[in-house]
């Protein structure tokens, strides 16, 4: 998916919660590294081109290291 083809963004922290939307139809689009200072996480940032009639949730995104899928 071009990255200018996405509509909705949802960012989610933990892999079954990410697995949830890819079997919804979500693409992912990174994965960020988020790191504080006792511990750190996977950040799963994914996208869809078609958002749902009345429904919007765009979410900013932390600063973090992300590798960026295509």
């Amino acid at each position: 998916m071009a990255l200018e083809d996405v509509k909705q963004l949802k960012t989610v922290n933990g892999q079954p919660q990410a697995q949830e939307l890819l079997d919804a139809g979500w693409t992912l689009l990174a994965v960020c590294v988020i790191q504080g200072e006792f511990n750190q996480h996977a950040e799963y940032h994914l996208g869809r081109a078609a958002e749902p009639s009345g429904f919007s949730d765009m979410e900013p995104s932390a600063s973090s290291q992300c590798e960026i899928k295509s």
